[in-house]
């Protein structure tokens, strides 16, 4: 497994894992364990054959596009609109969620010792990711899988801090009045196509790796 490798997946695993991530919780706790789990993999599933279908389209096209030119190639104009009216109210406001909620974040932990707002922490964060983004997919990937993998670390400490409240009694909960309630989280958490080309980019268009790196990079988070 190759460094590359890494990257791209924890490129995948980076943009999957967010805000989202602080919601499912939640809406599992009103549905039920169980309803919750079986929407997870379901969506997970479907997740997975959507990003594998995109990766294919890239693989299969001429030249480097993102959504919205893939849409206007194979759809026509009205697809292009249609994408980007979809990028804009969805993955870009998930960016605005995540500067935000990262802002809070930073406020919280570093706001004892150097003070500030949430607005100056957003900003900051803004201009880190800016930055990032400037100096290219070189930088933001290993950057993605250094804090992809503290990530999962935490997550790790946390679950392992929480097992000794854990009630079984909990995992066999059901609540039919709201088994819908988890789709639209979950289905929002495993929003991760705009890292699909990006993976084209890190491979070098290996058609073998990328798509073990999409089914990777999808299941990590599930």
């Amino acid at each position: 497994m190759n460094k590359n490798f890494l990257y791209a997946t924890a490129t995948l695993v980076g943009t999957i894992i967010g805000v989202g991530i602080f919601g499912i919780p939640f809406v599992i706790s009103k549905s039920g364990f169980l309803i919750g789990l079986s929407w997870l993999i379901l969506l997970g599933a479907v997740s997975i054959l959507i990003n594998l279908s995109y990766g294919e389209i890239i693989l299969r096209t001429k030249g480097i596009h993102r959504l919205t030119g893939y849409a206007e190639k194979y759809l026509g104009l009205w697809g292009k609109r249609l994408a980007a009216i979809s990028l804009l109210f969805g993955f870009y406001g998930a960016l605005l969620a995540y500067i935000i909620i990262g802002g809070e974040f930073l406020f919280a932990i570093f706001s004892p010792l150097l003070g500030g707002t949430v607005l100056i922490y957003s900003l900051a964060l803004f201009i880190f990711w800016a930055w990032g983004i400037f100096r290219g997919i070189k930088m933001i990937a290993p950057a993605e899988f250094i804090m992809t993998v503290l990530l999962l670390l935490t997550v790790v400490i946390i679950l392992g801090a929480g097992l000794p409240d854990l009630k079984l009694e909990n995992l066999t909960s059901v609540n039919f009045n709201h088994s819908v309630l988890p789709y639209g989280v979950i289905l929002f958490s495993f929003g991760g196509l705009a890292a699909i080309p990006e993976l084209r980019r890190i491979l070098s268009q290996d058609r073998t790796k990328i798509k073990k790196a999409i089914i990777l990079g999808s299941l990590i988070p599930l």
